[in-house]
């Protein structure tokens, strides 16, 4: 199986710069020529609040990273019938989903039963970006995935799990 592959941040990606960013920062720069003591107030509110959340956000990865000290894929894998299920999905689901997680270092390791939207994963990370990297590392298409009997029923990670289970594998040739 390919590894794990981690694309170094551009510095839009870093500082959360995209079109509709640009276009606050724009707007926020006409409002502090236009009124600069209202802009500098509503920035510092701004931060605040979102100082608060990402704080509260840390916070709590890390209280689950801590609840979960010991687990590992090993006990995700054991959640699966590994005669029924390909262990490369398996392992693929796992591995992909933990690298999108990481941050400010908490690991944490992941259970089947984890819901995508609890573990901060919404439908446009999954499929703009999991989705594609977990298909690419188990040797799965995306082609007709509209077909696949779990398509828009994915909650879970077992969900996930036996979404990419189900789909048809590629030619070897092309999962290198």
């Amino acid at each position: 199986m390919p590894p794990v592959h981690t694309r170094p941040k551009t510095w839009r990606a870093k500082a959360g710069i995209g079109g509709v960013a640009a276009i606050f920062l724009s707007a926020m720069g006409y409002l502090a020529v236009a009124h600069p003591l209202a802009t500098a107030l509503g920035m510092l509110l701004l931060t605040l609040c979102v100082k608060n959340a990402t704080e509260r956000e840390k916070h709590k990865r890390w209280a689950l990273a801590r609840s979960r000290t010991g687990e590992s894929i090993c006990q995700f894998a054991r959640s699966f019938n590994a005669r029924a299920t390909d262990t490369w999905v398996i392992r693929a689901v796992y591995e992909e989903t933990q690298a999108v997680l990481v941050h400010d270092g908490a690991r944490v390791p992941l259970r089947a039963s984890d819901r995508l939207v609890d573990i901060g994963i919404d439908a446009d990370e999954l499929d703009m970006h999991l989705a594609p990297r977990i298909a690419a590392r188990a040797c799965r298409s995306l082609d007709n995935t509209a077909s696949n009997p779990f398509f828009g029923k994915v909650k879970t990670l077992s969900d996930l799990v036996m979404f990419f289970d189900a789909q048809p594998t590629r030619a070897a040739e092309l999962c290198r």
